[in-house]
């Protein structure tokens, strides 16, 4: 088994690939480029999961577990809208220490999810 880089970045072919698929998005051209697409696209993103996986979870080495559907703010447990966007140029993904600046943005997100955490009773 080959080992996963400690940080991982995307490819120009990644890019490229995405831009066609925009400019070609139907069923026919995707059936035609999907051994493109698997290559350059899902295992890229597949090597980047991969790769970010220890540093994630030193940041946060707990998951939250089930809710109790009586539980008191289950409503707000529910919601899906508690997001933090970190935008980025296009190019980002190219750098090579594009994973470190991801890790970075994790990090500094962790006060929020502590707080939403705490807010609703689960372990961070």
């Amino acid at each position: 088994m080959t080992a996963v880089p400690r940080y991982a970045n995307f490819a120009k072919e990644t890019l490229a690939f995405l831009g066609a698929l925009a400019a070609n998005n139907n069923r026919e051209w995707f059936k035609a480029n999907k051994s493109r697409y698997e290559e350059q696209v899902l295992d890229v993103a597949l090597r980047f999961i991969q790769s970010i996986q220890d540093p994630l979870h030193e940041i946060a080495p707990h998951s939250p577990r089930g809710f109790d559907k009586d539980h008191e703010f289950i409503d707000d447990i529910k919601r899906k809208s508690f997001i933090a966007v970190k935008n980025v140029q296009r190019d980002d993904c190219l750098s090579p220490q594009f994973q470190r600046k991801v890790e970075s943005s994790f990090k500094a997100a962790e006060p929020f999810m502590r707080f939403l955490c705490k807010s609703v009773g689960v372990p961070f």
